[in-house]
Parts: C-alpha cells; structure tokens; sequence
C-alpha cells in the first residue's frame, strides 16, 4: 500500500482526477492480474484481500 500512497502523492499534485483514476487502475492491475481469472475466482480473491486484517484496518 506504500507504493500507491506514493504514487498518489506524486499524481494529485499534477493530473486530473481522470488521469488519476486512470493511473490507479493500470497499477492495480499490475500488482493484481484479476483480468487473469474467471468471476468467480476473481470474486474470491477480491473477497479475500477485502476481508483481510490489512484492508480493514482501513476501514476503521
């Protein structure tokens, strides 16, 4: 989570919100290939990383 804080740090001082959304969707993407796998899969990996002590802990 590190690397996208930097990475935003470093777009929101220039970009649009598009571009910004954009910018993070293409890094999601590379750290998390769920284009990869079918729905379901894609569902239970999502599901998982969401449930995770990490996540939540953002949603706090």
């Amino acid at each position: 989570m590190s690397k996208v804080a930097i990475e935003m740090e470093k777009l929101t001082t220039s970009a649009s919100p598009e571009y910004i959304g954009r910018k993070l969707n293409e890094r999601f993407d590379e750290e998390a290939p769920l284009y990869r796998y079918g729905p379901v899969r894609r569902t239970a990996a999502l599901t998982q990383a969401y449930e995770s002590s990490e996540c939540q802990k953002y949603y706090k």
